[in-house]
């Protein structure tokens, strides 16, 4: 292709010219459209690897929320009981 290009300039004038600026041109738009798929797939990974991250981060969090759950629950029961114990203390007092 280089040397289709260098024949042309040579040998062809304006005509040759012009083939090769429009080749210069094109390999260059093609160069840069290549930097820039790289650099998509680039941040394209970036991001799945941030979102496995965050997927993980929600899991952990999700898990630490059970337990507080279970522990609210726990401390309610407790409460439970002795307003239960107190209840019949009272009761015992009055009798």
């Amino acid at each position: 292709m280089e040397n289709f290009i260098m024949e042309q300039l040579a040998s062809g004038g304006v005509v040759g010219l012009c083939i090769g600026g429009f080749a210069w041109l094109f390999r260059y738009v093609l160069k840069r459209n290549e930097i820039r798929e790289e650099k998509l797939e680039n941040t394209i990974e970036r991001g799945v690897e941030r979102e496995k991250e965050y997927v993980t981060v929600i899991r952990d969090n999700q898990d630490i929320m059970k337990q507080q759950a279970e522990s609210i629950r726990d401390i309610g029961e407790i409460k439970h009981i002795l307003q239960i114990k107190t209840k019949e203390r009272e009761v015992d007092e009055v009798h």
